[in-house]
């Protein structure tokens, strides 16, 4: 199934009357909407249509790849057909209801910011308000919100971490995109229509600072069109027009922001400082175009030539319908902007058609004044220059997005093109510039991805691309049209793909997405768009180890920065690359010992933390906490669960199988890895240490009750082993291994591929028949073939408190779809690490209480 027969209503009616003439005049007076914005964390929001009955909502939602429907022949993997929302997101808990702040306006935009767990929504009237997420990516909480009175023509959030990126010398830690926000608090810049610029700092929770400036543009004037960009001296550019004045003047900004100033002047009690010198909010012009220029083009040499397009004196014809801001070169400070005009081409009896028509304009930096004071930096101008200025006949641009060095241009016809932000040419994309950009590790840009786009009006409405946005990792491009349909193009999906597949160099191809998927771990960055391409590739890639291939390298390039990440409890790196692993193991092939010795891994650590958290030593004595009893009480039961399934999954390894036969790969290999090893031994001995306090404390009716429930509930009849015995044969296996583990070189290399792999590294070999014949001994201690014989449910569990019991789930994991409650996260004091995720890395989706 191809993604350009995908669609996705956003609306549940088509747009009024989809006429060229009515985008036009939308276009015109600056009247489209930003309702869907697409978060770090791979997290969908868009607005919901406004109904007579009720206000305008916001929809939050998390994309999946959905499994074919077919039936999968033995041994076969899952293959994913397209992009889809669960049918659980169009609950009401999926969605926030804004009419207590915004009053049934209409919201005009959306804005997730740099980390994905903020949101800004803001309507007509110029309200905004300020969502945060905390523990469920869907229960949304308003923490804060501001009225301006007036329209906001322009939104930005500040940065408030530095990223991490990868450069010829390594990966780095990047400076900030902007102002350096020292403790990486919410801030955001709001343009009014009126010119005025607002400053919100959030100095607590609910507490937001603010600072105010005014563009200089004619008293009275209204902006209908403005943009944005950070330019490379870590200052913000802004444009902006007025569609009602005769001058037809498009006027270029610089904005400047201190938020260390504004936070030093708010502990000084220094609100009122107005002064441009010490304001923390500056704004001054820096250069003016005339939409009604002369009919001339100067190119990069600049040698004057005629614009060949050109069809009146005005610099292309119509009024200004769109402006868009970027860099020119990532080194540069020059700044260059597309301005796109349109007028009316013919007017029949059937429709109205229009030419669009594109100037590319460049600013530079004047020749600095010799005295460089503040006075003369503000008085700084830009000189300007056109580049290159085009005209396309018969088709209205509704869109412009940009996209590293590509500009996506959107017709009124639903169909989109990419062009060349350099000069405006169209992008041919032939196979030597994809195995260039391959050969240099990095992921091709859309024009590069085969796009089928063959969407045109249809009797649902208007397809007019109005929206375009990119996934996290720019695996998946996203087109809403003013329909309301979504098309979803995925790069798994495309023509590009088959470049990938047959890529010669398929080290470069592990390196790209090792590269790729080390940077989303280091910017805590959502990855289910990556993971999708790299499964694909698996299935349908000449390696059969390529996954494996990936996480290895992915795992070096991590300590490579970090050396302890691996090792270091409070880094969380490893814990994110071993969801990875959970992740891509589980989509690829179903329950492979690949995934369930990745799910143990975290399972024994997540448990592991839970038990440590919720005891103190007194009187050299183990005391447990009286209200965390019930939840330690449930994570008994599925060590007990997962200690026989261990047992059983190790007979099977070494007694099942001919001698002539390869066993099949085990959970042996959990014990090779000295993080399980010690967490397996730490909650055995934390089962035994429970069991004895329990008992010495069994005085009142409940703790009896417990007692029982757990001797001969859990251990007698599910527990066919002793479990004085297991504790011993860990512990013997763990001085055997760790024995040859001290002279083993690349040891904690080894350790991961044996887990990763589930096979024992060869610098190990040596230890395989001790540790054979300390199980058969172990064996001896209890009757095999009831362990043989026993079933249990631990490899359908992803969650560690994913159990048949009295206390109702509350929350849902998005990613692995495991289930669990307050109770066993708050109560058992589980790890910090785990409150707000899975121990897939999953984030929580809270249930309905009905």
């Amino acid at each position: 199934m191809s993604f350009a027969d995908i669609e996705l209503f956003l609306t549940n009616t088509p747009a009024p009357s989809g006429t060229a003439q009515d985008l036009f005049n939308e276009l015109r007076f600056g009247q489209r909407v930003c309702r869907v914005a697409w978060s770090a964390q791979n997290i969908i929001a868009w607005v919901l249509p406004k109904k007579k009955s009720s206000g305008t909502t916001i929809e939050i939602l998390k994309p999946f790849r959905k499994h074919n429907s077919k039936k999968k022949q033995p041994q076969q993997r899952q293959v994913f057909t397209k992009w889809t929302f669960p049918q659980q997101a169009t609950t009401p808990s999926m969605v926030i209801e804004t009419d207590e702040y915004h009053s049934g306006n209409d919201i005009v935009n959306v804005v997730f910011n740099q980390l994905g767990n903020g949101l800004a929504s803001i309507d007509r009237t110029g309200k905004i308000v300020v969502w945060t997420v905390e523990e469920f990516i869907n229960e949304w909480k308003e923490i804060w919100n501001v009225d301006v009175k007036e329209p906001v023509v322009a939104f930005w959030w500040l940065a408030t971490e530095r990223k991490w990126e990868f450069s010829s010398t390594g990966y780095r830690r990047a400076p900030f995109k902007g102002p350096r926000n020292r403790y990486g608090n919410l801030a955001f810049v709001v343009v009014t229509s009126s010119g005025k610029v607002l400053l919100y700092y959030q100095q607590e929770k609910a507490k937001f600072l603010s600072s105010t400036a005014q563009l200089d543009v004619e008293s009275n004037s209204v902006i209908t069109h403005a943009d944005y960009m950070l330019n490379n001296d870590g200052r913000f550019i802004l444009s902006t027009y007025n569609a009602n004045s005769l001058s037809q003047v498009a006027t270029i900004f610089e904005i400047f922001i201190d938020l260390l100033l504004l936070d030093e002047m708010s502990q000084k009690h220094h609100h009122h400082l107005h002064h441009p010198q010490t304001s923390p909010l500056q704004c001054w012009m820096i250069a003016n175009v005339d939409i009604l220029g002369p009919n001339r083009v100067l190119n990069s040499s600049s040698a004057v030539v005629d614009d060949l397009h050109a069809d009146d004196g005005n610099g292309g014809g119509g009024p200004l319908i769109h402006m868009k801001l970027f860099s020119a070169v990532p080194d540069s400070d020059a700044i260059r902007m597309v301005l796109v005009t349109a007028q009316e081409e013919g007017n029949t009896k059937e429709s109205i058609s229009y030419n669009s028509h594109l100037t590319l304009y460049e600013f530079n930096k004047s020749e600095p004044f010799l005295l460089e004071t503040e006075e003369n930096k503000m008085l700084n101008r830009r000189t300007s220059r056109i580049l290159t200025r085009i005209s396309i006949q018969k088709r209205l641009i509704t869109h412009l997005w940009q996209h590293q060095e590509e500009l996506l241009v959107g017709f009124d016809n639903g169909n989109f093109e990419f062009r060349r932000c350099s000069n405006l040419d169209p992008i041919i994309t032939d196979k030597p510039a994809i195995i260039a950009n391959l050969e240099n590790k990095f992921l091709p840009t859309p024009s590069a991805w085969g796009i089928r786009n063959n969407k045109g009006r249809d009797k649902d409405g208007d397809n007019s691309i109005a929206e375009v946005s990119i996934s996290p990792n720019g695996t998946v491009l996203l087109c809403a049209r003013s329909s309301g349909k979504v098309d979803f193009f995925d790069i798994a999906d495309t023509t590009m793909f088959s470049y990938l597949k047959t890529y010669e160099q398929s080290s470069s191809i592990v390196e790209l997405f090792a590269r790729l998927l080390t940077l989303s771990i280091l910017n805590n960055v959502e990855h289910t768009d990556l993971e999708n391409v790299i499964v694909k590739l698996a299935l349908e890639h000449g390696k059969n180890d390529f996954i494996e291939l990936v996480l290895e390298n992915t795992l070096s390039n991590i300590e490579g920065i970090f050396p302890t990440a691996r090792t270091n409890t409070s880094s969380d790196f490893f814990g994110r690359l071993l969801g990875v692993q959970l992740s891509l193991f589980k989509t690829s092939s179903g329950e492979s010992i690949q995934y369930l010795n990745a799910l143990a891994f975290l399972q024994l650590r997540a448990v592991d933390a839970a038990f440590r958290n919720s005891y103190v030593i007194r009187n050299q004595s183990m005391i447990f906490s009286s209200d965390a009893l019930l939840s330690l009480l449930y994570l008994t039961s599925w060590v007990v669960d997962f200690a026989v399934n261990l047992v059983r999954n190790l007979y099977e390894h070494y007694f099942s199988f001919p001698k002539d036969r390869k066993p099949e790969k085990s959970h042996l290999t959990l014990l090779y890895n000295s993080q399980s090893r010690t967490w397996l031994k730490n909650v055995l001995q934390y089962v035994s240490d429970f069991r004895k306090y329990i008992a010495s404390i069994a005085g009142s009716k409940n703790i009896r009750r417990m007692r029982d429930y757990l001797e001969k509930d859990i251990l007698e009849k599910r527990c066919p082993i002793k479990w004085d015995c297991l504790l011993e044969y860990v512990s013997n296996v763990t001085d055997v291994i760790e024995a040859v583990a001290k002279d083993a070189p690349e040891f904690t290399r080894l350790e991961y591929s044996a887990m990763l792999r589930c096979t024992v590294p060869r610098d190990f070999h040596t230890t395989l028949q001790e540790t054979e014949n300390l199980f058969k001994t172990f064996v001896h201690t209890f009757k095999p073939n009831v362990v043989y014989f026993y079933k249990n449910d631990w490899a359908k569990l992803v969650d560690v408190v994913n159990k048949a019991r009295d206390i109702h789930p509350d929350r849902q994991c998005t990613r692995c779809g495991s289930f669990s409650s307050t109770h066993d996260h708050i109560n058992s004091r589980w790890s910090n690490n785990y409150v707000r995720s899975c121990v897939c890395g999953g984030f929580w989706r809270k249930l309905s209480q009905n």
